[in-house]
């Protein structure tokens, strides 16, 4: 009877330990998911920061060019001589 007592809780002991086992499992592959997601978020914002750079400073090379006045002249120059 003490037999399988024993053999009966040493079961129960290794059900819990692979249902143990299982979760950590899965814990370990959602972290590893995890990781992964934020290295490629972080490589997005490292590409969406380098856009912003270089929109920022095509921006201030347009707002500092002297197109505005290119194209005044222009329209002078249509004025005088008309194609």
């Amino acid at each position: 009877m003490k037999l399988r007592l024993i053999l009966h809780k040493r079961k129960e002991i290794e059900n819990q330990l692979a249902e143990m086992n299982q979760q950590l499992i899965i814990s370990a592959r959602q972290a590893g998911m995890a990781e992964i997601a934020t290295a490629v978020l972080h490589n997005i914002g490292n590409v969406l920061n380098s856009i912003n750079v270089s929109v920022g400073i095509a921006h201030e090379n347009i707002v500092s060019s002297k197109l505005d006045k290119l194209e005044t002249v222009s329209k002078w120059f249509r004025k005088i001589y008309p194609i």
